[in-house]
């Protein structure tokens, strides 16, 4: 089996090499005679710029696509933390107007009522306390807790 390598030259590979994140760093064709058939064989050598290291095009195309996963899954799980948080809010909406409020100390008050805490997959009666002279609110039951880490994660 007969077989030639065309490799290219540094000056010709510079051509491709026009941004900060990869430099193509070699560049050849091995091309086969098998006797009855020409069969190819092409190399690209990459380096990677900001993890400085150099790899075969296809182990660097691989890890983008790996990494492209990643992204995609994180997004992912944002978008639905988003929309639980968005649906959550519209319950609170929705449940307002059963709210019910205490005067406690100074300017404080406790606000309870179905849509203040949630249980699993559902809004359920949670207890808040209302500090008046600070305007915020502090969860004081654990179903006010758990309402609490679905705005928070989002």
């Amino acid at each position: 089996m007969n077989y030639i390598t065309i490799e290219a030259s540094p000056a010709e590979l510079a051509q491709f090499n026009q941004n900060e994140y990869f430099r193509i760093t070699g560049l050849s064709l091995t091309i086969f005679n098998t006797g009855s058939s020409l069969e190819y064989e092409p190399s690209i050598e990459i380096f990677s710029i900001p993890d400085n290291i150099s790899n075969s095009a296809e182990t660097f195309r691989s890890t983008l696509r790996a990494e492209k996963e990643s992204l995609v899954l994180k997004q992912q799980g944002r978008t639905n933390r988003r929309n639980l948080a968005s649906a959550t809010f519209q319950s609170l909406e929705d449940h307002k107007w059963k709210w019910r409020i205490e005067k406690s100390i100074n300017d404080r008050y406790f606000i309870s009522g179905i849509g203040l805490g949630w249980s699993g997959e559902k809004p359920i009666h949670g207890t808040w306390l209302y500090n008046a002279e600070t305007g915020q609110m502090k969860p004081v039951d654990s179903t006010a807790i758990a309402l609490l880490n679905i705005f928070v994660a989002y």
